[in-house]
């Protein structure tokens, strides 16, 4: 008996069988046309409802373009004003509000939230193979925040008094209440802590999802630059809003509870330096 090398690696081989699924034949012999169609909901109510990341990235990113036109509005407006030296488009009031709102809308709810919110919700996922972020409900949740922050502060323009006029950096006494009266400034800082809450969510997620969902084999020397940016943003993020937003709150309570953390006695408004 001659035994050859192809029977010594593979003995016996046989082709293997290829297991095909039962099939579920209609009225006419075929297969009915809807047996792989996917069942839930669609259109407007698949959005509110989503928790796939990217319906939820492509959301924050058109939310976050209307907000860029928006603040390009606002920006015109200002322009038009300072055309000329003698210029009545605006009054000072209307300029300074102006002025806070294109800050705020164009740092706060466009540069962040288009590229942390909506592009890495999008692409980190695809880029590491994760199914989709560590949390999936959070992430909806965030971008809600998001949404309603949004409009919440450009709702400061239809309140008494106006829209907050203290800079888009509410430095303070600039921003207390007896500088800067009125429901516009409170209206600004609850937007500014939606929007904040909603960013930690989105760091947290995004941490989350590239520390333990990384496909096999994607180790972290292996992520794309991309994704590595966006967890150092995501580090960043955890560390600064916290911050940021317990600034809020302190600043609110400020304005509404007789607290005196931000109160300066004796000390020029402006500048700083103690009084002579």
């Amino acid at each position: 008996m001659r035994i050859t090398v192809t029977d010594v690696i593979a003995p016996g081989a046989q082709e293997p069988t290829e297991l095909l699924p039962p099939r579920v034949p209609g009225g006419d012999g075929h297969e009915p046309h809807d047996v792989h169609e996917a069942h839930g909901p669609t259109g407007i109510l698949k959005w509110l409802t989503s928790t796939d990341h990217k319906v939820i990235g492509l959301s924050y990113m058109i939310t976050a373009i209307v907000i860029f036109y928006i603040s390009g509005i606002m920006a015109l407006f200002m322009r038009l004003q300072l055309a000329s030296p003698h210029s009545s488009l605006l009054s000072f009031s209307q300029f300074n509000a102006l002025f806070t709102m294109h800050g705020s809308l164009m740092l706060y709810l466009f540069a962040g939230p288009f590229a942390f919110g909506g592009l890495a919700n999008y692409i980190v996922p695809l880029q590491i193979g994760a199914p989709d972020m560590a949390f999936p409900r959070l992430n909806a949740l965030s971008y809600w925040l998001y949404l309603t922050g949004s409009i919440t502060m450009m709702m400061g323009f239809f309140v008494a008094g106006g829209a907050a006029q203290f800079g888009w950096v509410a430095y303070a006494p600039l921003s207390s209440a007896t500088s800067s009266p009125g429901a516009g400034p409170d209206v600004w800082i609850m937007a500014l802590a939606l929007t904040g809450f909603s960013a930690i969510f989105t760091g947290v997620n995004l941490c989350g999802t590239i520390f333990y969902l990384r496909a096999p084999g994607m180790t972290m020397w292996r992520m794309p630059i991309f994704t590595w940016n966006m967890l150092v943003t995501g580090i960043l993020i955890l560390i600064a809003f916290p911050v940021l937003t317990a600034a809020l709150i302190m600043l609110f309570c400020d304005r509404h509870f007789g607290t005196h953390i931000y109160t300066v006695v004796g000390c020029h408004l402006v500048s700083g330096a103690p009084a002579p």
